[in-house]
């Protein structure tokens, strides 16, 4: 029967869920907590911040594809662009250091999904873009 209550603060109100769980956490009142549903969210944390460095390296390698195959429309706001993401992802790596690790697997995930969005962006033919990424992490960040 506390399960079902559980699940249902949890799906109407999240934010009263979440303050609840926190209070029990810290009375120690263990019996009490919808340990289903926190370790949904811890994993979902942990693989909100990996998403956020991985869009972050996606967004970083389309510009640095549109900048090598479309020199002649290279604009400021490209620079900016690549600026911001390398500040994010910097950012990010400092909050989650465990992350770091990870960015040599997050470039490869990333490159096919930037080389479609250069492809999308420049109108330039996805042969245009190499299959493997032409940058090194080094050279990335």
């Amino acid at each position: 029967m506390r399960q079902i209550k559980h699940q249902n603060t949890y799906e109407a109100d999240f934010y009263a869920w979440a303050k609840t769980q926190s209070t029990l956490l810290k009375q120690r009142d263990f019996s009490k907590i919808d340990l289903k549903h926190i370790i949904e969210e811890i994993d979902s944390l942990g693989r909100s911040e990996r998403s956020a460095l991985k869009n972050q390296m996606i967004r970083l390698l389309m510009h640095l594809l549109k900048i090598k195959y479309q020199a002649e429309k290279h604009t400021k706001s490209w620079d900016k662009s690549i600026g911001n993401a390398r500040l994010a992802i910097e950012r990010i790596v400092e909050e989650n250091p465990s992350l770091k690790r990870e960015l040599k697997k997050v470039l490869e995930e990333s490159y096919p999904h930037a080389r479609k969005k250069a492809h999308i962006e420049t109108g330039l033919k996805i042969e245009t873009f190499p299959k493997e990424c032409p940058w090194t992490l080094k050279d990335v960040l």
